[in-house]
């Protein structure tokens, strides 16, 4: 994978997250370091390539009831790493995310 879109990722957590939210800087480093999500999010078009539909896609699943240790993370309920844990969400509902990635992007309301 090319370093390209791994930056993209490190420079959405240096900054948009930082501070601000722990939670996406860990996750958005997890997916700067892994080929297998970024070879899934560079098979989107390339309005559901940004970081924050993908963050989007993956939260929407879990609100929509998938079964995930993530969940847990993102109500509070658990200390667990959310980078591994949002990985294995992207990448067993691969399927999801990627429609997801390439049919709802723009506005998060467009999730609903």
């Amino acid at each position: 994978m090319s370093a390209g879109p791994a930056r993209l990722w490190t420079q959405f957590a240096d900054t948009s997250c930082g501070e601000y939210s722990p939670l996406y800087d860990r996750i958005c480093r997890a997916v700067a370091s892994d080929d297998d999500v970024l070879r899934l999010v560079g098979d989107a078009p390339p309005e559901g390539r940004l970081p924050s539909v993908l963050l989007a896609a993956a939260h929407f699943l879990l609100l929509s009831g998938l079964d995930h240790p993530l969940a847990a993370v993102y109500a509070g309920e658990s200390a667990a790493d959310p980078g591994p844990l949002f990985v294995d969400v992207c990448l067993t509902q691969r399927i999801r995310v990627l429609d997801l990635l390439s049919t709802r992007h723009g506005q998060l309301q467009a999730f609903r």
